[in-house]
């Protein structure tokens, strides 16, 4: 049974949910949290929101089955496989993991007499409950703070500056300092200081270190760009914005990673762009012109100074590079086929020219 329900599970599942959906990642939903929060911060107008952070007190203990068996029914169920089973308000953006919530709305008495009411009906007609001791709300810059000491009042719960880590990952509701990864430093040093680690041989403790440096921040760094300090500057061919979001600043790194290790595969030189694509070993062409870049068409491809049968168009280019560049040229020659594709190879070689096919 639970072979065949896997290929259903996303369709009777929210998205919202990342946990036991076969496809879904954890890292969809912390890439998801920290740009709410991201925008969150750089909301502009008067309005202002909050985060409240939720978590089901024995969610795999308490179940009201009536309860199931009335979502099983409503879902579309068989009698049969319900039978099987059995035997053995307003719109509000969230995010689950198993029995960890967090939901996101405007920040108004309105909203949290919703939220309340709605938690309250699910804990009366599934049976579980709210565990109040990790209940705690978030709220945006923008939010007065006599809205907040009400909202707070309101749903009896305490407010946090943090929201602490989410499945595993720290909260990023401000800019990222030197005590942003304080966290994963001090489980990091745990790991190393523990009374097993001054048992181990000298080989020992360098292949432990090394286990422990690989392995403690690889899944933040899935998601999240290191400082500075830790990994130097991201960047990538455009210009990021001030204020970017922490994802998107990782997700540039990451270009940036990808970008020196590959090179243009040069076929046809019908998708490559002559002058500002780095697909010789010198870099774009465009840095060794000799006429200014404005009399020049700089979306021109590679095939655009290919003459079939014939070879490069010399003649127009001898009057806008000089010889030594085109000595690099001479070595390379286009498919006759304007069908055949190009592409990017991996090379950690940079030094290399992406040669094309010859003939």
């Amino acid at each position: 049974m639970v072979n065949r329900l896997k290929y259903v599970m996303s369709f009777l599942i929210g998205s919202e949910q990342s946990s036991f959906v076969p496809g879904r990642q954890i890292m969809d939903n912390i890439v998801i949290y920290q740009e709410v929060f991201h925008s969150m911060n750089k909301a502009k107008g008067v309005k202002g929101y909050m985060a409240l952070k939720i978590d089901l007190e024995k969610a795999y203990d308490r179940l009201n089955w009536d309860f199931l068996e009335l979502v099983l029914s409503n879902t579309g169920f068989s009698d049969a496989w319900i039978n099987n089973i059995m035997k053995g308000g307003p719109t509000v953006s969230h995010l689950m993991f198993a029995d960890h919530m967090v939901l996101f709305t405007e920040a108004t008495v309105e909203q949290m007499g919703c939220i309340l009411k709605i938690l309250n009906d699910f804990s009366l007609v599934s049976g579980q409950r709210i565990n109040f001791s990790k209940f705690c709300i978030f709220f945006s810059p923008k939010i007065t703070s006599y809205l907040a000491e009400s909202l707070v009042n309101m749903a009896g719960m305490a407010r946090t500056d943090s929201l602490g880590s989410h499945l595993g990952m720290p909260s990023f509701h401000r800019r990222m300092g030197p005590t942003s990864f304080r966290e994963v430093i001090d489980k990091m040093k745990h790991r190393l200081s523990g009374w097993k680690a001054f048992m181990l041989s000298k080989a020992g403790r360098v292949i432990m270190i090394s286990s422990v440096l690989n392995a403690i921040p690889m899944f933040l760094m899935q998601t999240t760009v290191l400082p500075k300090y830790a990994v130097g500057r991201a960047s990538w061919d455009m210009k990021m914005k001030n204020g970017a979001s922490m994802n998107w600043r990782a997700v540039c790194f990451g270009l940036e990673l990808l970008r020196k290790g590959i090179s243009h595969n040069v076929v046809s030189g019908n998708e490559i762009l002559f002058w500002t694509d780095s697909w010789l070993s010198i870099g774009p062409l465009i840095e060794f012109t000799l006429v200014p870049a404005s009399h020049l068409s700089l979306l021109d491809k590679i095939r655009n100074y290919w003459i079939e049968g014939v070879g490069w168009n010399w003649d127009v280019l001898r009057e806008v590079l000089p010889q030594n560049i085109l000595s690099f040229l001479q070595l390379l020659t286009l498919s006759n086929s304007v069908e055949d594709a190009d592409g990017v190879i991996w090379s950690r070689n940079s030094s290399r020219a992406a040669f094309a096919k010859s003939e």
